[in-house]
């Protein structure tokens, strides 16, 4: 059975928590928020040793004889299964019959006394025989990112006790700089609240000051400004990536599928389809999809759907060593200035 992991907090503050778990998806902080929501729940103070077992990699018996222990001076034990092959993408030992033992063992029905959670960093890998198997007996929760508008709502949570707000745009532009990873917005809000000292609003020109774009951000930036005809300020934002460590073959990747973004709102544009109807075809966020509106404003269609297609034959070309990564890097920056015109 698939679950929000709206629905399982609700599940653990309604007192209903119990059985056999599948907690997955990108989003770690909140994974972990339930994680120790979880322990602090079920696990009496000082005898935590007692009914926790923290697994990596166990067998199928081992796994059983663990969730069928009793508890100690409690209701239930918590046994956790951390990124055990038989759900991600690495070779599981005597695959076949190991999830053969734990789907017969959960067909049964897990005991009472166990709260037992499969634990996957990322995403579990749905082709395995152990997530149909889960989703089938147990409670397969997805940790997916949070929206812009819930992310807003969290940030101001955040600063809350500190007396502070941050207003849209700055939010918008947080996010657009560092993700949606909720790890990262953490420290960054943080490190915001004390870039600003006694403010009680944080603003857009404090996040562009005190925060670091990541790697995505940057190309966009790059691009912004190859469209505006600024190919300096262009070149310096990619010299100062690659000075930084970035890998110049993950920035033509990154390069590549920008524009690949680019030929899809254009094409949509020359639809005649409004904003709003291209951000939703697309998945894009808001503030994203309003940035890729404005950089295709002046584009031509068939010629970016062509520097799309010369950038995928120049990737290929740079993975079979006819061409410089770098010099791959700068011909699709040429190629794009000279689309731009």
């Amino acid at each position: 059975m698939r679950m929000t992991w709206q629905e399982l907090f609700e599940e653990i503050k309604n007192g209903r928590l119990g059985g056999v778990y599948l907690f997955h998806g990108p989003e770690e902080y909140i994974k972990k928020s339930a994680m120790d929501k979880i322990r602090e729940t079920i696990l009496p103070a000082g005898l935590e040793i007692l009914n926790e077992s923290i697994m990596d990699a166990p067998t199928a018996r081992q796994l059983i004889e663990s969730a069928e222990t009793l508890p100690v001076m409690s209701e239930k034990r918590l046994v956790v299964v951390k990124d055990t092959p038989l759900l991600t993408g690495a070779k599981a030992k005597d695959e076949q019959d190991e999830n053969e033992k734990i789907e017969q063992w959960l067909m049964k029905g897990a005991p009472d006394t166990c709260v037992l959670i499969f634990f996957v960093r990322g995403d579990a890998d749905k082709r395995k025989k152990l997530y149909k198997t889960l989703e089938k007996y147990a409670k397969a929760v997805s940790f997916q990112y949070l929206t812009d508008p819930e992310i807003s709502k969290w940030i101001h949570a955040r600063l809350k006790p500190k007396k502070k707000t941050m207003r849209p745009d700055a939010v918008n532009t947080l996010i657009f700089y560092v993700g949606r990873d909720l790890t990262r917005l953490q420290g960054e809000v943080d490190k915001l609240s004390a870039y600003v000292g006694d403010a009680a609003s944080i603003e857009e020109a404090d996040v562009k000051a005190a925060v670091t774009p990541n790697a995505e951000s940057n190309v966009f930036l790059m691009i912004d400004s190859l469209v505006a005809g600024r190919a300096k300020q262009a070149y310096e934002i990619l010299n100062a990536m690659i000075d930084a460590g970035e890998s110049p073959v993950a920035l033509l990747a990154m390069f590549i599928r920008q524009l690949r973004l680019m030929t899809h709102v254009r094409l949509m544009r020359d639809e005649n389809l409004s904003l709003a109807e291209i951000e939703k075809r697309a998945k894009l966020a808001h503030f994203v999809a309003q940035k890729v509106y404005g950089q295709t404003n002046r584009l031509n269609a068939k010629r970016l759907e062509e520097g799309y297609r010369a950038g995928v034959q120049m990737d290929y070309d740079v993975k079979s060593g006819k061409i410089r990564e770098r010099a791959a890097l700068d011909r699709m920056m040429l190629m794009l200035s000279e689309i731009s015109r």
